[in-house]
């Protein structure tokens, strides 16, 4: 008797240990840990599960959703939780989770089933990321996007309204007027150019003097425009 006493003693001492290093092992890592018995009580979760309830650990053991949440918003986390426990599959979720501050945060969670080895029986292991900082970075970045191309249409507009505004003035001109690029084509004439081409305008944009005259006289006036 004394024997099995010493012995019951030593297996309840080594479950002591083995809880306080689980315990320790969850309270390093930076993600939220929970662990739920079939009935979505908690039976184990950390210091950032805890954090967002402002409450101790310890307050929270043997609670479920249904004492945390208002009635609706705990039958939608627990129906999910149903769902993992009776199909034994894992779910991967977005959630939006509002803690005693007041704010919200955006928690990337994932949920399994975890068969409890003394009794068979089904509760829901998961972990949850906050992810409410990526999330806000995220928005930052497609404003400034937003930001970036709404300056880059007004810039195109204004371009354009300019462009068309001096055409017109190009255009009062009694003169002809052109402009070419790099390569001698043609960017911008007015419309006495045109006239003298029996061209459109835009039929003009692009062409070069090769493409009007014989290559030596094109090549002359290239070799003058080089010069200048």
């Amino acid at each position: 008797e004394e024997a099995d006493k010493k012995k019951t003693e030593k297996m309840l001492a080594e479950l002591e240990h083995n809880k306080k290093v689980m315990n320790k092992v969850i309270e390093q890592l930076p993600e939220k840990i929970f662990l739920k018995d079939e009935a979505g009580r908690m039976l184990l979760l950390n210091s950032a599960i805890a954090a967002g309830y402002n409450k101790p650990v310890e307050a929270l053991i043997g609670k479920s959703d249904f004492d945390l949440f208002p009635h609706d918003v705990a039958q939608g986390y627990w129906k999910v939780e149903e769902e993992i426990i009776s199909t034994g599959k894992a779910l991967t979720l977005y959630e939006d989770f509002k803690d005693a501050q007041g704010e919200t945060r955006n928690l990337y969670t994932v949920k399994m089933p975890f068969v409890f080895p003394d009794t068979g029986k089904v509760g829901i292991l998961g972990y949850q990321v906050d992810i409410t900082d990526i999330k806000r970075m995220e928005s930052k970045v497609r404003d400034a996007e937003t930001s970036v191309k709404k300056k880059e249409e007004e810039t195109l507009q204004y371009l354009q309204e300019y462009q068309k505004t001096l055409l017109d003035i190009l255009d009062e001109l009694p003169h002809k007027i052109f402009l070419k690029d790099e390569h001698g084509k043609m960017v911008l004439v007015n419309t006495m150019v045109a006239k003298a081409h029996n061209m459109k305008i835009e039929e003009l944009i692009g062409k070069s003097d090769y493409d009007f005259v014989d290559a030596e006289t094109a090549k002359a006036w290239r070799n003058q425009e080089l010069e200048i």
